[in-house]
This record gives structure tokens, C-alpha cells and sequence, in this order.
């Protein structure tokens, strides 16, 4: 396994554990371990001849640098991943959600 695998490993056992009282933490973890394998996956990626071994790389050399890193990563997963872009877009919009907006999130 990769750092990053290892990685999304320990954040979908932390995910596994934590109780429904705490639904946006459950949320944020698979979030987290999601965009690791997702990260495991995509690098190292070539694009027009360049490699790129990791989202950090990757980022930086996107256009307008004033994206998020999530952002440059949605980008990605869209281009590269597309079978698993609507995954992603919606484990990030619930995230983003829990986080951010309202952390109380309802059982499903």
C-alpha cells in the first residue's frame, strides 16, 4: 500500500468507529478517506507529456491558482475518474455541508 492508501485506511477505520450521534463527522472521515484513494488513484498522473506525482503538483500547475486544492482534485476526478466524479461531487457537497453549514446531519 501507498502513504496515501494507508492514509484513506485510517480515515475510513476512524469513520467505521464513529458513533451516528456525530453524523457530520462520520461524513467528513469518508470524505477524507475518499479523496486518499482518490489521490492513490490519479497519481502519479501524466498530463500532456508532464508528471505530476501528486495533487499538490497538480494543483499549482492549473489555472488560476486561486483554486482550492479540492477544487483542482474535482477537476481530476471529472477528467480522469469520471465513473467515480458523481461519488466525489456528492461526498463533497455533504461535506462542505456538515462542515460548514450545518452540522447536524440526519440519519438516512
Amino acid at each position: 500500500m501507498s502513504k496515501k492508501s494507508d492514509h484513506g485506511k485510517h480515515n475510513k477505520d476512524l469513520c467505521d468507529i464513529i458513533p451516528n450521534s456525530h453524523n457530520d463527522w462520520i461524513i467528513t472521515t469518508a470524505f477524507y478517506a475518499f479523496f486518499r484513494y482518490i489521490d492513490h488513484a490519479l497519481f502519479p498522473l501524466v498530463h500532456n507529456g508532464v508528471t505530476y506525482n501528486s495533487i499538490e503538483e497538480w494543483h499549482v500547475s492549473l489555472k488560476p491558482s486561486s483554486r482550492s486544492p479540492h477544487e483542482s482534485r474535482k477537476i481530476s476526478v471529472n477528467y480522469y475518474l469520471n465513473h467515480q466524479y458523481p461519488n466525489f461531487k456528492h461526498l463533497f457537497s455533504s461535506c462542505m455541508n456538515a462542515r460548514y453549514v450545518e452540522y447536524v446531519v440526519a440519519d438516512r
